[in-house]
Parts: C-alpha cells; sequence; structure tokens
C-alpha cells in the first residue's frame, strides 16, 4: 500500500513539474512574440502617438478624454524598448524618454493621385444613369397644393 502511494506521489510531482516547464516556456513564447511586435517598425524620424493614461482634461470623465497624444516624432532610438522623442515647441510637459509599448504608430496614407483627367464640359458621365425628368421640378416656382388644414388657433 505505501509503495503505490508512493508511486502515484511521485507521478504527481512529475507531471506538476511538466505543467511547470510548459507554462514557463509558453510564456516564455508568448513575451518573445510580444517584445518582437512593440519593437517592431519605429525608427527615427517616423511620427507616433504617445499614449498618457494619466492625462488632464477638463472633462469629468476619462472614458472620453482623448489619451493618446500628438503626434511627434521619433529623435532617437537608445536601445529595444526606449525612445527619445521630439517635444519641443509641442505645448506637451512630458518627458522626452518612453517605453515603446506607449507608442502607437501614426497611420500614413498613401500617396493620393495628383495626374488630372481632361473631361470635355459636353461629357455627363451620370446623366445615362438618371431617368429623363429627374432634373424637372415636381411642381413650378414651389407653389404647394394644401388639401386640409389640420390645427386651427
Amino acid at each position: 500500500m505505501q509503495r503505490d502511494y508512493s508511486y502515484a506521489l511521485a507521478c504527481a510531482e512529475d507531471l506538476q513539474k511538466k505543467a511547470k516547464r510548459a507554462r514557463s516556456a509558453a510564456q516564455t513564447r508568448k513575451w518573445r512574440e510580444h517584445s518582437d511586435r512593440v519593437k517592431a517598425d519605429f525608427e527615427a524620424g517616423d511620427s507616433v502617438w504617445l499614449y498618457i493614461p494619466k492625462a488632464f482634461t477638463r472633462l469629468e470623465s476619462r472614458k472620453l478624454a482623448h489619451l493618446c497624444h500628438g503626434p511627434f516624432r521619433i529623435d532617437e532610438i537608445h536601445d529595444d524598448f526606449r525612445v527619445k522623442l521630439k517635444i519641443p515647441g509641442t505645448g506637451y510637459r512630458v518627458y522626452r524618454w518612453v517605453h515603446i509599448s506607449r507608442l502607437k504608430p501614426r497611420a500614413l496614407f498613401p500617396k493620393q493621385p495628383t495626374s488630372e483627367i481632361q473631361v470635355s464640359k459636353d461629357d455627363d458621365f451620370d446623366a445615362a444613369l438618371l431617368p429623363k425628368d429627374s432634373c424637372e421640378p415636381e411642381t413650378a416656382h414651389d407653389e404647394y397644393d394644401i388639401e386640409e388644414i389640420l390645427n386651427l388657433m
């Protein structure tokens, strides 16, 4: 009986050690993926938004306050997780060195077309899609027929 108990106890300890190693490996893998995702794609000169969680606003509700401020330019990247922002002249009073997790890249729109299309004035692209009488007003000179007066004062 004692032998079965000690065997079961050893198996339980072994399973606990395996589960602990699996949790540790999963946590390490998750941390590496997160850190690679956070530190990727930031270079000096990029435009970013800065997350300031305790921003002082005139609003009573923090829920309605803007928590991302900026945009700011990245002046220098010190290491994988710390950057220096160009803040002077923006009116913000925040520390220039910030952790990279507080930054959000500013969405840059693709270049919009600059070439102009030469279209003659005779071309009306929408005219073919409209009914023939759509340009004519329904009543002449904004005259309306009154059928009934509903409220007398």
